[in-house]
């Protein structure tokens, strides 16, 4: 940017031989350049990216400044800030992000304090349907036999693929025999009468999902 500034003396003339007439002029002075604001652009996650909760999001920017250099980037959701990084190549991670719509934009500033900010990136954080647990009945096997009184130990195994299993009821048909809140899951069921039983196992897992496994049927005489 140019300024020009005009500086004029003026001097009226006068009889006395000694003094002369002074012309008016004008001084032209020239400043140097402003201060250019770097530039910035968002480069992860793209426009429109979806991710499933709880997300962990790399958030990544390009920032370079033509008359000097960048001392940060900041990255934002929205107005919130969400970390600084003063080094390239300029990033940060967003962890456990819940389900929801978020803007997100990188503002660089330079050395001089002048900043910019990106084009905003809005992403899509989805909620994630809870997987059920998988439950088998390990013991006893379809078709045992006991003798009665019977003591019958009752195992199962179970899993989570996206928690933990919280408890395995053991049932006798409809009626519960007990539960196990810790793996391995067992129940022994003592006194037996002579008849004819079906087991089942049902787990629970931490978000209240539930899956009951094969039956087994027993015979006691």
């Amino acid at each position: 940017m140019t300024n020009n500034v005009y500086i004029g003396l003026a001097v009226s003339s006068h009889n006395d031989p000694v003094l002369g007439t002074v012309t008016l002029d004008s001084v032209n002075v020239t400043g140097g350049s402003g201060n250019n604001s770097p530039s910035i652009s968002l480069t992860s996650p793209t426009n429109g990216a979806s991710f499933t909760a709880p997300a962990n999001i790399t958030l990544n920017a390009n920032a370079s400044d033509s008359g000097g250099s960048v001392s940060k980037v900041d990255f934002y959701q929205g107005s919130v800030l969400l970390g600084t990084d003063t080094s390239s190549p300029y990033g940060l991670t967003w962890n456990n992000v819940s389900a929801g719509t978020y803007s997100l934009t990188a503002k660089a500033t330079d050395n001089l304090g002048a900043t910019s900010t990106s084009s905003s990136a809005t992403i899509t954080v989805s909620a994630a349907g809870n997987k059920p647990p998988a439950v088998t009945l390990t013991s006893p096997v379809n078709g045992a036999t006991f003798a009665a009184p019977a003591t019958i130990s009752i195992t199962a195994s179970a899993s989570d693929s996206d928690g933990t299993v919280s408890k395995v009821d053991f049932y006798s048909g409809s009626t519960l025999l007990g539960t196990d809140t810790a793996s391995p899951y067992s129940f022994t069921w003592s006194n037996v009468k002579s008849g004819v039983y079906t087991f089942t196992a049902k787990a629970t897992d931490n978000v209240g999902a539930s899956t009951s496994s094969s039956a087994v049927t027993i015979t006691v005489r």
